[in-house]
């Protein structure tokens, strides 16, 4: 039994939005393609492929907190070409030009 799969592809003006949490984490994911394996009758775990100018966005606590802003929220920004997210374990597969920056929350 071949998996199904869930899709969608946006136009070059418009991305795609994603958010998805796990027990400990909570990612938001942006792109220009997002695809879905969906599980199969036995039950498998969702991974999402996402393509073309990739951002994952997710919480980042310090080890120590800032001595400019000690209860200011960040987040780890991962840009990349292609990625792909396991629902089940939250490993992040990246592949292609690969850049992590953090930054402060968004309001």
């Amino acid at each position: 039994m071949f998996p199904i799969a869930i899709g969608q592809e946006s136009p070059k003006t418009e991305r795609l939005h994603m958010d998805a949490s796990t027990l400990d984490s909570r990612f938001r994911f942006a792109a220009n393609s997002i695809d879905r394996d969906a599980p199969t009758l036995n039950w498998s775990t969702s991974v999402f492929h996402l393509k073309g100018d990739v951002e994952i966005r997710m919480p980042f606590k310090p080890l120590q907190p800032l001595q400019t802003a000690p209860d200011s929220h960040l987040y780890m920004v991962i840009h990349c070409d292609e990625a792909d997210f396991n629902e089940k374990t939250s490993e992040l597969q990246l592949r292609g030009n690969t850049r992590v920056t953090i930054e402060p929350q968004r309001l």
